[in-house]
């Protein structure tokens, strides 16, 4: 049985080359994921624009500073499940830096005055 997602690839491309153009970016790549599957995956623009090398799902992008949201989101999951507290010295999860840190330069990560404004 085809996924529910594959009827929608010409509206994928299209919004992907629509991001492009509009966005003025040199190319994208983007994925639809439908259950567990990878439904649609597909590249617009370019990926190297002086080479003319073409964007494609497997173009290997440089995501910069974004990583500190991905981060930070998965450490707010983690607390939210109990996993971890958002007082617990970094060198409880992160050992390497007992060397070179000491536990109180590393806690706590939010004031306590903001904690209880922090997003559950």
């Amino acid at each position: 049985m085809a996924s529910p997602a594959a009827g929608g690839k010409p509206e994928f491309q299209a919004k992907l080359a629509s991001f492009v153009k509009d966005n003025r970016v040199y190319g994208a790549a983007a994925g639809v994921v439908h259950g567990h599957e990878l439904a649609w995956a597909e590249g617009a623009g370019f990926a190297d624009a002086s080479a003319g090398r073409p964007s494609t799902p497997s173009t290997l992008y440089r995501i910069a500073s974004v990583t500190k949201t991905f981060t930070g989101t998965a450490i707010m999951q983690l607390r939210d499940a109990g996993a971890l507290g958002l007082d617990d010295p970094a060198v409880r999860w992160l050992g390497e830096l007992a060397a070179e840190h000491s536990a109180e330069v590393l806690q706590p990560g939010i004031p306590a005055a903001r904690r209880d404004r922090a997003p559950r």
